[in-house]
């Protein structure tokens, strides 16, 4: 296995070659040296453009560690006079890689150079390189590893931004890291990097759920009926959806699944792949599609994390067609509350839970909200509950949340003794459970 850091520059005050940081962008080095540092990387390599060999200068300075300058790892010139339209020209050029703008370089030049780069540096040896480089070219060289990675995948990147990239044989991977700068994303990146946390807390509900019907193909069972569609899913996570259903998916459906994580979004592609979908790395708030309209949109349990809910439903009408709908997923208000009460009951506060944000959205409040931007809402909850007769899933659980790095040994020991004593004298440790769906259109239609 071979792996690097690739990192893209922190704040700047340009896009020339010789455009600096900002002081925050300073700032931002700092910080991102504090990050790295302990990964003790052996190699420090950088574009020959300032802002990247200023990004890693401090990271080199407490290191000791010479910075290499590789030519090839230079931002991509767009255009010889930077576009008025500057975003549109990138998607554009995101969208058709032989594009070349007057004395620009194609996305397909430059995707060459930049993954030249990176291999050669790999075939160095070394432990593990650091890499500083651009937002587009950096764009560019993950889209070699997964094309799902494009122009929402550049969209998406913040300043500073670091992705570790691993090589085994032929088989290439990459995720996100943490920014060590304030990081934007930490829930893309920590919580939902991989599919690892959500596995955590899904093994609960399917080993211990009493309605054996399940929940996706419920909620499969709640999409319209509809022989030939265009269907989008936002947020698909590691795509359990469609695997709990890939017999019942008519041949004829034109599936779109996107997600903020690349991470998520690469074991989703190698989970379905015999399930006809195109991927895109994006968040609901960015969606990337312009010509194409949905008959269905699907956003199970991830609206509550979307911070402008408003402007993301109001995207998600104008990608429907007339008689499309939106199947919205969230929980009520006493979703896992034995969970939550095994938490304060160990001195976690109340705003540790992780509660807050679930709450933004719930199946008490969030119709009036979808209503904002929908002329039809209904509401269908599932019938549920757990009964868990084991306590490890239990501790599993927690521990995949982000209120699991706030438990010590303590805590936990205690937790296990509530548990382990439920089991013991009711023969199951009761949980309730409360979801359901929000189905959205804005025309009348029949069924559900």
């Amino acid at each position: 296995m071979r792996r690097l850091l690739l990192v893209r520059h922190c704040e700047s005050t340009g896009l020339q070659p010789d455009a600096p940081l900002t002081a925050r962008g300073f700032a931002q080095a700092l910080a991102l040296a504090s990050q790295l540092a302990p990964r003790t990387p052996d190699l420090i390599v950088s574009s020959p453009f300032l802002r990247a060999r200023q990004t890693v200068e401090p990271l080199a300075q407490t290191l000791a560690t010479p910075i290499e300058i590789e030519p090839r790892l230079a931002e991509r010139t767009l255009a010889a006079e930077p576009p008025q339209e500057f975003r549109t020209a990138v998607r554009h050029s995101l969208e058709d890689f032989d594009q070349r703008l007057p004395g620009g370089e194609t996305s397909r030049a430059a995707q060459r150079r930049g993954r030249q780069a990176i291999e050669a540096i790999l075939q160095r040896g070394h432990r593990l390189p650091v890499v500083a480089t651009h937002g587009q070219l950096l764009t560019l060289i993950l889209n070699s590893i997964d094309p799902a990675f494009g122009f929402a995948g550049w969209e998406s990147l913040s300043h500073p931004d670091v992705y570790l990239v691993e090589a085994d044989g032929p088989r290439w991977s990459f995720r996100r890291l943490s920014d060590g700068a304030g990081n934007p994303n930490a829930l893309r990146d920590e919580q939902y990097g991989d599919s690892r946390n959500l596995s955590a807390r899904m093994a609960l509900h399917a080993r211990f759920a009493t309605n054996r019907h399940g929940w996706f193909r419920w909620v499969f069972d709640r999409l319209p009926p509809l022989q030939v569609a265009n269907v989008l899913e936002i947020g698909c996570g590691a795509g359990w959806l469609w695997r709990e259903n890939r017999s019942r998916v008519p041949p004829s459906w034109n599936i779109h699944l996107s997600d903020f994580s690349p991470g998520m979004l690469a074991e989703t592609r190698q989970s379905l792949a015999d399930v006809n979908a195109h991927y895109v790395v994006a968040d609901a708030l960015s969606l990337p599609f312009v010509r194409i309209r949905f008959h269905t949109v699907i956003a199970n349990h991830m609206l509550y994390h979307v911070p402008d809910r408003q402007r993301a439903l109001r995207g998600v009408a104008r990608l429907l067609t007339p008689d499309g709908c939106l199947v919205a997923a969230t929980v009520g208000k006493r979703h896992l509350a034995e969970l939550d009460a095994l938490l304060s009951d160990v001195g976690v506060d109340q705003a540790d839970l992780g509660n807050s944000m679930v709450t933004s959205f719930t199946l008490e409040n969030g119709a009036l909200q979808i209503a904002a931007a929908f002329d039809r809402v209904t509401l269908e909850r599932y019938s549920n509950a757990l009964r868990v007769t084991e306590v490890d899933p239990v501790i599993a659980y927690l521990q995949s949340m982000p209120v699991g790095r706030a438990l010590t040994p303590d805590m936990t020991a205690r937790i296990r003794g509530t548990v382990a004593r439920a089991i013991e004298q009711h023969g199951a440790f009761e949980v309730a459970t409360d979801t359901g769906v929000f189905i959205a259109s804005n025309s009348p239609r029949g069924g559900s």
